[in-house]
């Protein structure tokens, strides 16, 4: 799960908690096994949701043990100059401007 889908529907859990997690889907998406890489993805079996629609595919059971995999993300800014990244038609900041 993302961070914004934890911190918008998603209750903590600990070793030893019930949980019901309704199922999204049984197959990763491309981009996740992008991200994880070939070993990571192959011990993924499910893809979980916290969102109030009703899944009829579901996990219930005792956590037993916890793994987490956190992605960095580095933002940055770039000037893109028309026709260059930026569309043709765009106008040049003025220096200083973002």
């Amino acid at each position: 799960m993302t961070k914004w889908e934890w911190a918008c529907c998603g209750d903590a859990f600990a070793i030893g908690d019930e949980v019901d997690f309704g199922i999204k889907t049984r197959t990763p998406h491309a981009a996740l096994a992008d991200m994880l890489g070939p070993e990571l993805i192959a011990t993924v079996d499910a893809m979980e949701s916290h969102h109030e629609e009703a899944f009829t595919d579901r996990v219930r059971g005792r956590v037993v043990a916890v793994h987490a995999v956190t992605q960095d993300v580095i933002e940055r800014r770039s000037l893109r100059l028309p026709g260059h990244g930026a569309p043709p038609e765009s106008i040049m900041p003025a220096d200083g401007d973002e």
